[in-house]
């Protein structure tokens, strides 16, 4: 992070996205609290794993920045009724919600993400990998222009300089935001693009 110039970074937990959200997500509050000026975490919500109880845990800690969905590695609809103790959350807070989105997913397409924002407009949705693919680029686009919540993020493998130009272009550098995916993608590469 210091070589790259990255002075703070928003980081979960891996188990807390594969496993156990309750433990993961203590792993990273402790990890926050012995770093807090370098990290800042995302409070994963599983929503087979007692979404409100996490959210009524960790939702005002201050070690906790926003909340992550992975509906593909859960297996569950973006648009499901399990999440909606996030929704609720985040309207009621203005706390924003990083969402994997996958062009194409069963679980977390963009047209998923058009339904979510339609329903709650003053929800901000970081549109994570912004569609992860160059029909998915088109598709975030798409759904930024039409829903002035959702924000799109450009960590991923498939994404280049010219693809988050375009991105900038189309719904203005105050709604695309940097990304990573470290550590499965090298800061520099995300920088670089």
């Amino acid at each position: 992070m210091d070589r790259c110039g990255v002075s703070h970074a928003v980081i979960s937990s891996h188990l807390a996205i594969q496993l156990d959200a309750a433990e993961g997500n203590a792993q990273t509050a402790e990890i926050v609290a012995q770093a807090a000026d370098r990290f800042t975490g995302y409070l994963t919500v599983n929503p087979w794993q007692d979404p409100a109880g996490e959210l009524d845990k960790w939702g005002r800690d201050t070690r906790f920045g926003g909340i992550k969905l992975h509906p593909d590695l859960h297996d569950y609809p973006l648009t499901g009724r399990r999440y909606a103790p996030v929704w609720e959350f985040a309207q009621r807070t203005g706390c924003p919600v990083l969402t994997h989105t996958y062009d194409g997913s069963p679980y977390n397409d963009l047209p998923m993400v058009d339904e979510v924002a339609a329903r709650h407009p003053g929800v901000v949705i970081l549109a994570g990998h912004a569609g992860a693919t160059p029909l998915g680029f088109d598709a975030a686009i798409e759904v930024a222009q039409r829903r002035p919540g959702v924000v799109l993020e450009v960590c991923g493998s498939f994404n280049t300089g010219a693809d988050i130009a375009t991105m900038v272009r189309e719904v203005g550098a105050d709604r695309v935001v940097y990304g990573s995916d470290f550590p499965f993608i090298d800061l520099r590469m995300s920088l670089g693009r």
